[in-house]
C-alpha cells in the first residue's frame, strides 16, 4: 500500500504535517502546518491526511492571495495614495438595495416565513425582541446611531458599511482587492496575515456609499418591522417602504447591473466605427471622444450626462486650436485652448471644425440610445453657437486660396526646379542636384491634373495607363506592388467619387513623366515618402512641403497650402470653359461608375483628355524643366 500523503507516526502517535511553501512563510507566521491525531485507527488517520490535504491547499490559495494584495502594494495604504472612488447612480443604489431587500424577504419564506417558530408559549419574548431589533435598525435607517448603539457593543455604522461593501463586491461594481486590507490576525488568528474589509474614510466617506449604505439600513428596518407586525398582528405584513416593491413582484429577480460609463461607451463606439470608415475618418473621431473622456472621465454614468455638459463640450470645440494634438502635447483640449487664447490674445474660432465634431458627439449619444443604454440624447438641441454676423466677410471666408500665376513662377524658380544641392534638407540651398522624386513631381502633378496630395504620394506603375495613345492616371486604393516593406503604406481615397481616370496633360509629358515611370525601380513610384507613425503619406509630405515654401513667403497657412494647387487646376478648368459635369468627372466629385472611357454613361476619355489639354497657364514657362530630360 503506497504511503499516505502527509501522515506519519512517531512515538507519540499518528501525526499530520505539512510544509508551508518557502515564499508563503513570511505570510503565514509557521513553516509547517502540524496536527496530532490521537484515538484514531489506521484508516480513520487516512481520511483525516486526506481532508487535511485539502484544507491546507486551500491555506495556500489564501496565502498566495494575500502575497499578491501584498505585492501591489495594497497592504500599505496612505495619504499619498489614491482611495477607491465609488461612482454610483441613484438608479443603481436603488437595485441594490432592492436585492438585498428582496434576498432577506426570500431567505425569510424559504425558512418558513415570517411567523415560523412562534407560537403562544414564546410570544411575548419574540414580540420583546423584534421590538428591540426593529427599533436599532429603524435607528439606523434614520442616522440615529445612538438609539440603535444602546442595542448592540458593536458599531452600527461599521456593521451596515461592511453590509453595502459586501453587496458592491458581489454585483461587481467594486473590485474585492481594491477594499480589502491585509493587517496582522488577533485572537485565535494571532501571529498571522490576514485579509479584512478597508473601512477607511476614503471608502466611507462618498456620498453614493453612504446614501448606498442608508437605503440598505431601511431594507433592514422594512424586513424587521415586517417581522414585528407579522407577529405582533397574527397576520402576513403589508409592505411600507415602496423602495421595495418590485421585490414582492410575482417572479421577481432582482440583479443589479452597473450602468454603462462613459469609457464603456466610447470604446464600444469605436470599435463599431472603426469596421465602418477609414483611418483617416476614425481618426477625426478622436476630439470628439478625447474631449468627452477628459471633461467627464471614464467613470461616470452615460445616464447622468446633461444637455448642459453636452453644450458645454459643444463650445469647446468651437476653441479648440488646430493641431491641438500635435501643438500642445501633454495638455488637456480645455488647456490648449486657453494656451492659444494667451499667445494669440484672442480664443480660436473653428466653426467648421466644431460642427464636426459635434456630429461625432452625436452620433456617440445615438448609438447609446440605439443599445438602450440610455432613452434619450443629451446632445438633442446641442448647437454650436456662431456669431450673428462676422466683423469682416473677408476675413471669415474659409477654403484652399488658388495661386496665382505669379506665384506659380516664383515656386517653379526654386533651386528644386533650376538645380539644388539635394531634395532633402539641401532643397533650398543652389547646387548642381537635379532630383526628380517626389517632392519635384508632386506640385506639377496636381497643377495640371487636380490631383490631391495622397492620391499622388500612393502612385504605383500600373497606375499610369494608356488606352488608344492616350496616356492617363488611374486614381485608384487597389494596391498591386509585391515588393512592399510590410506597413510600408496602404493605398486609401477621400472618397468613393475620388475613383476616377485622369488624362495626362501634355506639359507633364514634354516635363518627362512618362520616362520617370518607366524608369521608376519598384512599383510605387515614390517609396521616399513613406512616413512612419502615420497611416497616411500626406502627413509627412506635408511638413516637406512646408519647409520647401517657406523661403518662398507665398505660404499662408490654412489658405495658401499644396490643396492650392487643386484649386489652381479647378479655375484653369473653368477659364478654358470646360463644362461642370467633365470638371466634376475629373476633380472626381461625381461617382466613379460614370467614368468609362470606352462604353458607359460618362464621358470619354478622348473627350476628357482633350479637356484637360486646354488647361494653361499664360505666362508660366516651364521650359527649363523639359532640357533636364535625360535621354
Amino acid at each position: 500500500m503506497p504511503k499516505q500523503q502527509y501522515l506519519s507516526r512517531d512515538n507519540k502517535g499518528w501525526k499530520l504535517r505539512r510544509r508551508v511553501p518557502d515564499r508563503l512563510q513570511k505570510v503565514a507566521g509557521v513553516t509547517q502546518w502540524v496536527e496530532r491525531l490521537s484515538g484514531l485507527t489506521f484508516q480513520q488517520a487516512r481520511e483525516r491526511a486526506n481532508r487535511f490535504g485539502v484544507k491546507t491547499d486551500d491555506e495556500i490559495k489564501r496565502l498566495s492571495r494575500i502575497i499578491e494584495h501584498l505585492s501591489r502594494g495594497l497592504a500599505k495604504h496612505d495619504a499619498d495614495e489614491p482611495g477607491v472612488k465609488f461612482d454610483l447612480t441613484d438608479h443603481e443604489i436603488d437595485q441594490i438595495a432592492i436585492a438585498y431587500f428582496f434576498e432577506l424577504e426570500t431567505d425569510i419564506q424559504r425558512s418558513g416565513g415570517y411567523r415560523y417558530g412562534v407560537n403562544e408559549e414564546n410570544r411575548r419574548e419574540v414580540l420583546v425582541d423584534l421590538g428591540q431589533d426593529y427599533d436599532e435598525a429603524d435607528a439606523l435607517a434614520v442616522g440615529d446611531e445612538g438609539r440603535a448603539a444602546r442595542y448592540s457593543d458593536k458599531s452600527v455604522a461599521s456593521a451596515s458599511y461592511r453590509t453595502a461593501i459586501e453587496q458592491l463586491i458581489k454585483y461587481q461594481f467594486v473590485d474585492r482587492q481594491e477594499v480589502e486590507e491585509i493587517v496582522p490576525g488577533e485572537g485565535r488568528q494571532k501571529g498571522r496575515m490576514v485579509v479584512r474589509l478597508r473601512l477607511t474614510d476614503d471608502v466611507t466617506g462618498s456620498p453614493q456609499f453612504q446614501r448606498l449604505a442608508n437605503k440598505l439600513a431601511q431594507a433592514n428596518a422594512e424586513i424587521a418591522r415586517r417581522r414585528l407586525q407579522a407577529n405582533s398582528e397574527n397576520r402576513h405584513p403589508v409592505l411600507d417602504n415602496p423602495l421595495f416593491a418590485p421585490a414582492l413582484q410575482p417572479g421577481a429577480d432582482i440583479i443589479p447591473s452597473k450602468q454603462v460609463r462613459i469609457g464603456e461607451l466610447i470604446d464600444k463606439y469605436l470599435a463599431k466605427r472603426k469596421q465602418e470608415v477609414g483611418p483617416s475618418r476614425y481618426q477625426q473621431l478622436m476630439i470628439a471622444t478625447r474631449a468627452l473622456q477628459e471633461e467627464f472621465g471614464r467613470g461616470l454614468a452615460v445616464s447622468r450626462v446633461t444637455r448642459k455638459q453636452c453644450q458645454s463640450i459643444a463650445d469647446l470645440f468651437v476653441n479648440i486650436p488646430a493641431y491641438a494634438a500635435r501643438h500642445y502635447k501633454g495638455r488637456t483640449l480645455r488647456k490648449a485652448a486657453d494656451e492659444y487664447e494667451s499667445k494669440h490674445g484672442m480664443r480660436a474660432q473653428r466653426h467648421s471644425e466644431a460642427d464636426k465634431h459635434l456630429l461625432v458627439l452625436r452620433e456617440i449619444f445615438d448609438y447609446a440610445v440605439d443599445q438602450e443604454w440610455i432613452d434619450r440624447s443629451p446632445v438633442q438641441r446641442v448647437k454650436i453657437v456662431k456669431p450673428v454676423r462676422p466683423a469682416s466677410y473677408s476675413e471669415q471666408e474659409e477654403g484652399y486660396e488658388p495661386f496665382t500665376v505669379s506665384e506659380l513662377k516664383v515656386i517653379f524658380a526654386t533651386p528644386l526646379y533650376t538645380g539644388c544641392n539635394d531634395d532633402e534638407h539641401g532643397i533650398n540651398r543652389q547646387g548642381p542636384s537635379r532630383p526628380r522624386r517626389s517632392r519635384f513631381w508632386l506640385p506639377l502633378i496636381s497643377l495640371f491634373s487636380g490631383m490631391r496630395m495622397q492620391e499622388i504620394l500612393q502612385l504605383e506603375r500600373s497606375d499610369v495607363r494608356e488606352v488608344d495613345g492616350i496616356y492617363y492616371i488611374s486614381v485608384n486604393d487597389k494596391a498591386v506592388g509585391s515588393d512592399y516593406v510590410a506597413g510600408e503604406y496602404s493605398k486609401r481615397l477621400k472618397t468613393k467619387n475620388a475613383l476616377r481616370q485622369v488624362p495626362i496633360h501634355p506639359e507633364l509629358v514634354r516635363i518627362g513623366f512618362l520616362q520617370f515611370v518607366a524608369r521608376s525601380e519598384r512599383e510605387w513610384l515614390f517609396p521616399e515618402s513613406a512616413f512612419v507613425g502615420s497611416d497616411k503619406l500626406s502627413d509627412g509630405f506635408s511638413k516637406k512641403f512646408k519647409t520647401f515654401m517657406k523661403p518662398t513667403g507665398i505660404s499662408v497657412a490654412r489658405r495658401k497650402v499644396f490643396h492650392s494647387f487643386r484649386n489652381t487646376f479647378n479655375d484653369a478648368l473653368r477659364e478654358a470653359r470646360v463644362e461642370r459635369d467633365l470638371r466634376d468627372q475629373i476633380m472626381g466629385w461625381v461617382d466613379y461608375k460614370r467614368m468609362d472611357s470606352r462604353y458607359g454613361d460618362g464621358h470619354t476619355l478622348r473627350r476628357l483628355h482633350e479637356e484637360v489639354s486646354k488647361v494653361e497657364y499664360g505666362g508660366l514657362d516651364l521650359s527649363h524643366l523639359t532640357s533636364w530630360i535625360e535621354g
